[in-house]
């Protein structure tokens, strides 16, 4: 599964506006998605309807790249 980031960059390490992740798991309804940091293998949980920083003042979208064919995501993201 992969989604694509649309809105400010977060950070160096994080997610970057027009960049598409890999959705590595789906956990208690977020998203584990191995992001920009190259010091992180497993990822990061991301709230997939409006990933940002924990504050809440950068936020962002995600898109569906591509779906399982469960419709993981679809169920996820509206």
């Amino acid at each position: 599964m992969k989604v694509k980031y649309k809105g400010p960059n977060i950070g160096v390490t994080t997610l970057t506006d027009g960049k598409t992740y890999q959705v590595l798991d789906i956990e208690e309804g977020m998203l584990r998605i191995r992001d920009d940091d190259p010091d992180e293998d497993t990822g990061y949980l991301y709230d997939p309807i409006d990933p940002g920083t924990i504050d809440g003042e950068v936020t962002g979208k995600f898109t569906i790249v591509e779906d399982d064919d469960k419709g993981t995501l679809s169920k996820l993201i509206k």
